[in-house]
């Protein structure tokens, strides 16, 4: 195995790691980051696992990273083919999927409101698993409504998922129009 085989999967887990754990922003900076020393990625025991991966996902090894993040496979060794698989098929039938849960949902305003430091409607209905994490980021990436539920709510469990809503929204790309129109269709 030569030094650099690896190496850039290395280098893409390091970035996706630092955009979901620390204020580093992936988009902000397109991917670019302080390279870590070959000598830090030559002590790691788990290299050969990045090199298996960056012969087996070559450019597509950031959807990788970030599918197996938001499934909650946050070390390497504990990242799927799975759930790229499924991530895959998520951002296929993106539109489907956004039409089925909103069709589900009644989008009024109460659906976003904070009533009395309750978690709101929406929220609700994703950490039941009516409403996938998609569909939350597609809404708040055209409605913005993530950052009034940050100044008005102040617990824990909000904090994991407001987190993960922005670190993982840049990641799902959609076309805003069609979407925008999805939404007006079902407002009541």
């Amino acid at each position: 195995m030569q030094v650099t085989e690896g190496y850039n999967a290395f280098y893409h887990y390091c970035v996706i790691r630092a955009h979901f754990t620390t204020k580093y922003d992936y988009h902000k900076y397109n991917g670019k980051m302080r390279k870590p020393s070959d000598e830090a990625f030559l002590k790691r025991n788990d290299r050969y696992t990045f090199a298996k991966l960056e012969r087996k996902y070559k450019d597509k090894i950031v959807d990788y990273y970030v599918a197996n993040w938001v499934d909650g496979n946050t070390f390497i060794r504990d990242m799927k083919e799975d759930s790229y698989r499924g991530w895959q098929k998520k951002m296929q039938s993106l539109t489907y999927m956004f039409k089925q849960e909103i069709g589900q949902l009644k989008l009024s305003d109460d659906l976003l409101k904070v009533k009395d430091g309750q978690h709101p409607d929406l929220l609700v209905s994703y950490m039941q698993g009516d409403v996938s994490l998609e569909t939350i980021c597609i809404l708040d990436r055209l409605m913005n409504f993530t950052a009034y539920w940050n100044k008005v709510l102040d617990d824990i469990l909000f904090e994991e998922c407001y987190d993960l809503i922005n670190n993982y929204k840049g990641f799902v790309d959609f076309p805003k129009s069609k979407f925008t129109g999805i939404i007006k269709q079902y407002l009541v």
